[in-house]
């Protein structure tokens, strides 16, 4: 018996370890980067979701069923004239798009040295990368144990496997038999689309910086990073277990919401922009490139219209002037030229500083390098402060009360350090 608590002791250490990555392995992070580049731009053409609008897709399974039909559209349109002009134009964006989105998170790697006077660090790539990864797995284990629990419920394995993205398809359909409440010209309903979903995107938005469940379990992971560059950039829907409490009413909203204001014909254009779009948003996590990006003016318009790029780098930022007590309440996004941070006076102008990112609070080198510890630090932060305050008022602010509360006794497990407070003694 000790033999084996021994060995799981041992087993431990070495997952709570942080990994140490020296520069021989540069070699190995070019491959990376590069490979992350190229399946980043073709993962993106099945990301064109009438309901994807927090990014890659909230509870979205990938489908290239949107882009294909929309090339389906103007190749019958074209009858196959490839150099008839929809038809070409849609070809060209499509190309261009892939090439520039691959270009882009290369070069926001490459150039680091030529911006920051030194290569991009090597453990805060594969710390972060990493990170995604455990979080992935999370979500695949989390989905094998439901069909565990469905196959001893005397259903079949593959149907508990497949339970969520089935609820989330039968969200979908059922959405279908909405009626459509108003005939609005294509153009017109694609806006109103846009605009009414970004109202729910800013709110969801915020609402992940000052609910203090949100933040932890949700939104925090995707601004731990110290260093922006796209692959290690958490995808706001991969972050673990949240995926679980978000996806389905998220889907069920805009599904509907989509449904409510429009009808298909809408596709033609939200791929379109979403294809464009693509020209601006990638330079929302690029520290390399923000200096070049905001110093052209043409650059600019294009993150003011889809209320992304350095605009929201500012959002990234972790200096006093972009905060409150609740977090970085800077650029939210969420429609077009920033229209609900306006009304909402949160939109701030693109500064000529680049600023740092990250933590509010927390230098890079106090943050644990250990990928496993930052993927669940939310949820063993949570579970530390509800086994060890025991108030019922405390436990309730602990997960219903605002990101900035800090109950007597917490930890902090994104950090390297001991509780914030102290642990009661027993």
């Amino acid at each position: 018996m000790q033999i084996v608590v021994r060995a799981i002791t041992q087993w431990a250490k070495r997952l709570t370890k942080e990994p140490v990555i020296g520069e021989h392995y540069r070699p190995l992070a070019n491959v990376v980067v590069i490979l992350f580049a190229t399946s980043y731009a073709l993962s993106f053409l099945g990301l064109m979701h009438h309901v994807a609008y927090l990014g890659p897709g909230l509870g979205d399974a990938v489908s290239f069923a949107p882009f294909t039909e929309v090339f389906h559209h103007f190749y019958q349109s074209a009858d196959g004239d490839w150099l008839a002009p929809p038809l070409f134009l849609f070809a060209v964006l499509t190309i261009t798009n892939l090439l520039f989105t691959a270009g882009i998170i290369v070069a926001g790697y490459w150039l680091y040295p030529r911006t920051m006077g030194r290569p991009f660090p090597l453990t805060v790539l594969f710390t972060f990368m990493l990170m995604n990864a455990v979080c992935t797995v999370g979500i695949v284990t989390i989905h094998i144990l439901t069909g565990v629990i469905t196959n001893l419920l005397g259903y079949g394995f593959v149907d508990g496997l497949q339970l969520f993205g089935e609820l989330c398809s039968t969200l979908r359909h059922w959405a279908q038999g909405v009626p459509t409440l108003f005939e609005l010209p294509a153009w017109l309903a694609f806006l109103l689309v846009v605009m009414i979903g970004g109202f729910f995107h800013y709110w969801f938005h915020r609402l992940a910086h000052e609910s203090r469940l949100l933040w932890l379990l949700f939104h925090r992971p995707h601004h731990m990073t110290p260093e922006l560059i796209q692959p290690t950039t958490q995808a706001v829907f991969n972050a673990f277990p949240f995926f679980l409490f978000a996806a389905v009413p998220y889907v069920l909203i805009f599904a509907v919401l989509g449904k409510l204001i429009s009808d298909e014909s809408i596709l033609v254009y939200l791929v379109v922009f979403k294809l464009a779009s693509a020209f601006s948003n990638l330079f929302s996590h690029q520290t390399a490139l923000y200096d070049w990006a905001q110093q052209r003016w043409f650059i600019r318009i294009l993150n003011t219209i889809t209320s992304e790029g350095v605009y929201h780098y500012l959002h990234h930022s972790c200096e006093g002037g972009h905060h409150v007590s609740r977090g970085n309440l800077v650029n939210i996004g969420g429609g077009l030229f920033f229209f609900w941070d306006r009304v909402f006076g949160t939109y701030r102008p693109a500064t000529s500083h680049r600023p740092e990112v990250g933590l509010r609070g927390i230098k890079p080198a106090e943050m644990t390098g250990n990928p496993l510890r930052l993927a669940i630090a939310g949820l063993a932060q949570i579970a530390y402060e509800l086994m060890h305050n025991h108030s019922i008022r405390s436990r309730s602010a602990i997960i219903f009360g605002p990101s900035d509360y800090i109950p007597e006794f917490s930890r902090d497990f994104v950090l390297k350090a001991t509780p914030i407070s102290p642990v009661p003694a027993s």
